[in-house]
């Protein structure tokens, strides 16, 4: 669908869990440069913690991470986070900080020092990495450590080393837009005591503008007719200007463009009449963002199959089987308020946008 194609909708993309500043490092293998620190090969991870046996196993004495166990495959590679000893410069900067100019000058060094020392510290370990390894990135300010990709078998030597603290497998994450809404404790709102869904409340998001073709918001989904509609081509703007057999919607009832699908409260030299609003009747999201938040307010939900949930949501549904969860009050009724175009368009001051 449309949507799945310009925003990613729903997508709750996950990092490591450690805090950074990354460093591109070469492959240990060879000195030619990475171009990023992305692991292009994380998802072949999944398969390595495939029972509870696996998890956390200690090994000889040494306590391995997360499905590295030994009934783990020791060719295959895993990506991991290899913790070094010694605090962090962040953490060197905030213990010597006690207050003041002169205090703060004094905790700059400090943390500039301790950034030296770890940059050495890792370079160490850098040169006892096994030769087949591939360093991903590096972070020293607000995390000590190394991301490594390496055979499942050189784990415990790499543990042993002087100067290493723990290692730590990095999880693959996956993009998905279900486990937010239970996370937060939706359902329980849905189903217990309450029974609140949202029925009867209205709902105004003042953004991009909503997709009601999306079969989050009951549209036609797949079949929809977006009227050859491309969020950067100028030259199929406008095609959706008045109210049409799908506008307004039971879930969409309304709403307004302030502003038109070319606004660009920035314009390029090229453009520049893009700063000035065309309004029309219409609030339709070509951005995607207002789509995206939207369903969080208010989507009804999309199977498996792209079409809409029409089930209960008091029992909650299987939200593992859906291809995008519920919003967390899915019977609100919603305005699409929009003021945004289809590109950028976001007007700034003084760093700060409006």
């Amino acid at each position: 669908m449309r949507l799945r194609r310009w925003s990613g909708l729903g997508a709750t993309a996950g990092l490591i869990g450690v805090v950074g500043f990354a460093t591109t490092q070469t492959g240990h293998a060879a000195d030619k440069p990475r171009p990023s620190w992305v692991d292009p090969t994380a998802v072949s991870d999944a398969g390595l913690a495939e029972s509870e046996a696996n998890l956390g196993r200690d090994v000889r004495g040494v306590l391995l991470p997360e499905g590295t166990g030994p009934s783990a495959n020791r060719d295959a590679s895993v990506a991991v986070m290899v913790e070094l000893d010694g605090e962090p410069a962040a953490v060197t900067y905030g213990r010597a900080n006690s207050g003041g100019r002169a205090a703060r000058g004094a905790a700059v060094a400090a943390a500039r020092t301790q950034l030296a020392a770890l940059e050495q510290a890792q370079r160490t370990i850098l040169s006892g990495l096994p030769s087949n390894s591939t360093v991903l990135y590096r972070v020293k300010r607000a995390y000590n450590g190394i991301a490594v990709r390496m055979n499942v078998r050189d784990l415990i030597g790499v543990r042993r080393m002087k100067g290493v603290k723990a290692i730590h497998r990095l999880v693959p994450k996956d993009l998905t837009n279900w486990n937010s809404v239970p996370f937060i404790g939706a359902p329980t709102a849905w189903a217990k005591g309450t029974g609140y869904t949202g029925t009867g409340i209205k709902v105004g998001v003042i953004d991009t503008g909503i997709d009601y073709l999306h079969s989050n918001f009951n549209g036609p989904g797949a079949s929809a007719d977006y009227r050859g509609l491309k969020p950067g081509d100028r030259t199929t703007y406008d095609v959706f200007t008045t109210t049409d057999s799908n506008y307004p919607s039971a879930k969409v009832v309304g709403g307004h463009d302030f502003v038109g699908d070319a606004y660009n409260a920035s314009p390029d030299k090229d453009h520049p009449g893009d700063a000035t609003p065309h309004p029309d009747d219409n609030p339709m999201d070509c951005n995607g963002h207002g789509s995206h938040v939207s369903g969080t307010i208010g989507g009804y939900g999309v199977n498996g199959n792209g079409t809409t949930y029409t089930g209960s949501y008091n029992p909650p549904p299987n939200f593992v089987a859906l291809r995008i969860g519920p919003g967390v009050a899915p019977n609100v009724s919603l305005y699409g308020l929009r003021v945004f175009g289809c590109v950028k368009q976001e007007t700034e001051h003084g760093g700060r946008q409006t």
